[in-house]
Formats: structure tokens, sequence, C-alpha cells
């Protein structure tokens, strides 16, 4: 803290505060660059390029990436990092995931009274569902392989709301899910 807190000393106290955090910033600035071009040039030591990454992901996420490792068996032992030993590994893990005794009786499910199907879902979308969906777009996101931008169809207004309803109806009809 200040030894004097006059509003002179406060003053001059956060006039240096704001050159050091801009000396901070740009140094580290100069250091994302320097790594970023360490990694570049690095394109074909992985060793290198791996430590780049890092040190950036660091930087900005304050998360580190994690390596492919070998795949350690039941009796933890290393195999070969194998496509074939993969997919393997994955059907053991599932099949003991999703293969395990029910805890219900088939007596109660047979019990149960059917649902009735949702047949409103089978159609077209409508104009309400459309605002519905469109009140719930996230702002602020990427345009995706299109390039439109989740504001664009928002805030466009009604026109092209009705376009848009007419084109999904379209589809709609024409697909045959």
């Amino acid at each position: 803290m200040l030894a004097n807190p006059t509003v002179a000393a406060r003053s001059t106290f956060r006039q240096r505060q704001r050159v050091v955090k801009r000396a901070v910033d740009r140094a580290r600035e100069d250091w994302i660059r320097r790594v970023a071009k360490e990694g570049e040039t690095a394109v074909k030591d992985g060793k290198t390029r791996w430590e780049s990454i890092r040190k950036l992901q660091q930087v900005y996420a304050g998360r580190r990436p994690t390596r492919p490792v070998a795949i350690m068996k039941e009796d933890r032992e290393l195999t070969q990092h194998t496509d074939e030993v993969v997919m393997g590994r994955w059907h053991q893990h599932f099949s003991k995931l999703l293969n395990q005794q029910s805890e219900f009786s088939d007596e109660v499910v047979d019990q149960m009274e059917d649902a009735e199907p949702h047949l409103d879902l089978d159609g077209p979308p409508t104009e309400e569902e459309l605002e519905v969906a469109l009140s719930k777009m996230k702002m602020r996101k990427p345009g995706g392989k299109s390039g439109i931008l989740p504001e664009l169809v928002r805030f466009s207004g009604a026109h092209l709301w009705d376009r848009l309803l007419e084109l999904m109806q379209v589809l709609c009809l024409r697909v045959k899910w």
C-alpha cells in the first residue's frame, strides 16, 4: 500500500502502475510472438513445436495439453498405440459399461402404461418454434462454414425470418425422415 495516502501520491502511484502494466503487456506480446515464431520455424521438429504450443496454451488458457500416450491394459502393461488396439480397448470399456444386470424387473416394465406419441413434432416447423429458436441463439459466435453470423439472422427482421421459415418448411416437406 501507499505510505503517504494523499491524492497526489495516489495519482502518481496509479500513473506508474499503468506504465508498468503497459510494459508488462508489451513484454508478454513480444514473448508470445517469439514463441509463435519458434513454433513456426520448428515445423519438422515435433518436440520443439509441441513445447511452443504448450507454452502458448499456458499463457492464453492456463491449460496444459496432454500428449497421446501408450494405452494401459487392465494389468497395467503398456501396449502399442495402433488403431486396432485402441478400438479393442474401447470395445472392452463399453462392453463392461453397458452390459450390466438391470435393476428393474420385467414385470414392472410390462405394467407401465405406454406414452402417446407427440404427433405435432412430425410436421414442418412453425413460426413460434422459429421464434423460440432465434431467441435462444447465442451471440458473438463465429459464423461457421457459411460465415453467417448469429447476430445477422437474429436482428435481420421479419422479412428474413419469413423467408427462413418458408425455406425450412419446404425442405421439411421434401425430405422424408
